[in-house]
């Protein structure tokens, strides 16, 4: 199987879709979030630190830049992972890999591996597949719309556009 990694591009395009928040704030669904779009876990909410790079940090005061991008790069590793497994050897694009990861990395990895999109991606049926990312639209029960407008980022970039956000 091959082993995809998102490419510079695609890593801006999700930084540039998530957004950057050095101080923690609550996410659309009310769960504490820094960073790029970083759910702090249970550990790292009672610990008050997270791991960026290599250091155990206090984030309750907020985070630079560059420890941001850190934990991004170890977030996303787990995301590409997924993303991996989850198509094995489907044959994709690096545009269509970094769009499914911007995907999997917003909706979680497990939420995309039992998507009707995965499955298209799986079988090959990729102009439907590129349809199908319009379905993740919603938290909540509502129709966001800045979940919509994610959504057709994407969907444009999995049918060839480029990496480089218009946001």
């Amino acid at each position: 199987m091959p082993w995809r990694r998102t490419s510079p591009a695609g890593r801006a395009f999700i930084r540039d879709q998530e957004g950057v928040q050095l101080q923690p704030y609550e996410d659309s669904a009310g769960r504490l979030t820094i960073g790029v779009g970083h759910l702090l876990t249970p550990q790292e909410l009672e610990s008050g630190e997270i791991l960026a790079g290599s250091q155990w940090v206090q984030w309750r005061n907020g985070i630079t830049e560059e420890q941001a991008d850190d934990i991004l790069a170890r977030d996303l590793r787990a995301t590409e992972n997924g993303v991996n497994v989850a198509i094995g050897n489907a044959p994709v694009t690096q545009s269509q890999f970094d769009a499914l990861v911007s995907l999997a990395y917003n909706i979680g990895v497990n939420a995309f591996a039992h998507s009707t999109l995965c499955r298209l991606v799986v079988q090959g049926r990729m102009d439907e597949a590129a349809k199908a990312f319009s379905q993740w639209r919603y938290s909540g029960g509502e129709v966001v719309p800045g979940l919509v407008a994610r959504r057709e980022r994407e969907a444009e970039l999995f049918s060839g556009g480029s990496s480089e956000s218009t946001v």
